[in-house]
């Protein structure tokens, strides 16, 4: 019976020191290519590509199993400026809060694919011949990512994201693809 209690001891703790090989604090950028801006008033929609744009984050990752951990992050987006035909452009920002599951495809937990869901606050500021507005509200975000990690703690990795929001009576939408680097501590 003890070698059974100590067996088990054993798994479990080379089980908890296998799933804390990817826990931790992690910072990161990504820079944000081929956007698009659009907004939404009283049934008229524009959209328009957007100038390149960038995020950081900070977030702790821990293990839910073998293949699967679940960060937690804060980051800030700047989603650049979009020009509509020089009568309106468009700037924006915004502060989220993601969940972010990863999915490791490998036993060695190198590569993976993620999911982001992501609740903040966007800021738009809209200028046109007449001046400047800016005003913010609540927003969603949602995304999708693959990338590979090093044993050592640095990532790389290929994402698209989609974030939302209705400030007045507009609704904003601005999605594109990004890529980025990572670091865990």
């Amino acid at each position: 019976m003890k070698k059974i209690g100590f067996l088990a001891a054993a798994l479990a703790l080379g089980i908890s020191s296998t799933a804390q090989a990817t826990e931790g604090v992690y910072v990161g950028a990504n820079m944000l290519f081929g956007a698009e801006t659009e907004f939404e008033i009283s049934g008229f929609t524009a959209s328009e590509d957007s100038d390149v744009g960038f995020d950081f984050f900070i977030g702790y990752q821990m293990p839910i199993s073998d293949y699967i951990d679940l960060g937690m992050e804060l980051e800030f987006r700047f989603f650049g400026e979009a020009n509509f035909s020089n009568v309106l452009m468009l700037e924006g920002s915004a502060f989220y809060f993601n969940a972010k599951p990863k999915f490791y495809v490998d036993d060695a937990r190198s590569f993976y694919v993620a999911g982001l869901v992501g609740f903040g606050s966007m800021d738009i500021e809209v200028r046109d011949s007449s001046g400047t507005a800016s005003d913010s509200d609540s927003s969603i975000q949602f995304g999708i990512e693959a990338g590979y990690e090093t044993e050592s703690g640095f990532g790389v990795n290929l994402g698209f994201k989609s974030a939302t929001a209705e400030i007045q009576t507009i609704d904003f939408t601005t999605n594109g693809f990004y890529a980025g680097v990572s670091y865990r501590f």
